[in-house]
């Protein structure tokens, strides 16, 4: 009898001691520097891995175009504050050019990811618990956060202007 006792007092404590699920994404969430408040619940995350991971590739490449172009804009600000406003219509030519070929890209990621998510449907096949997800807003912005199994990591954000 003592010793459940201490089983069970040890798991308590054990329990009690480790950070719950929603603590652990909140956390992620901040050091994203997103501008949202923290969350209440996590739902579960019920997806195709195949479409998960094309979702994943689509919103790496928006992520990299969109600090691509915010840095561009920067150095082509500091090209005309430095006396070089001539070669700015081409720089900008080139990196609109460039940040178009990502969008695109990521585009087409997308677009994979939902004719994949049609073709599993279609074919009646089970989705599968992949971790957990979130919707999260600011001003400007809503936010689709989507977490490992552990909420160890962010597998994904997505935004949308609202």
């Amino acid at each position: 009898m003592k010793r459940a006792i201490i089983i069970l007092c040890v798991t308590l404590c054990f329990i009690s001691c480790s950070k719950s699920k929603v603590e652990k994404a909140n956390k992620l969430i901040a050091e994203q520097e997103l501008g949202v408040s923290p969350i209440s619940t996590l739902d579960s995350l019920n997806y195709y891995k195949d479409c998960l991971e094309l979702r994943i590739k689509a919103a790496s490449i928006t992520h990299e175009a969109d600090s691509t172009l915010k840095a561009g804009v920067k150095q082509a600000d500091e090209m005309v504050t430095n006396g070089q406003a001539r070669y700015v219509k081409s720089y900008a030519e080139n990196l609109r050019g460039n940040c178009v070929a990502m969008y695109r890209i990521a585009y087409k990621y997308k677009q994979d990811a939902n004719y994949g998510v049609m073709r599993h449907t279609l074919a009646k096949e089970p989705k599968e618990f992949l971790g957990f997800q979130c919707v999260v807003s600011n001003d400007s912005l809503t936010y689709r956060v989507a977490f490992d199994k552990d909420v160890s990591k962010i597998l994904l954000i997505e935004k949308e202007k609202k």
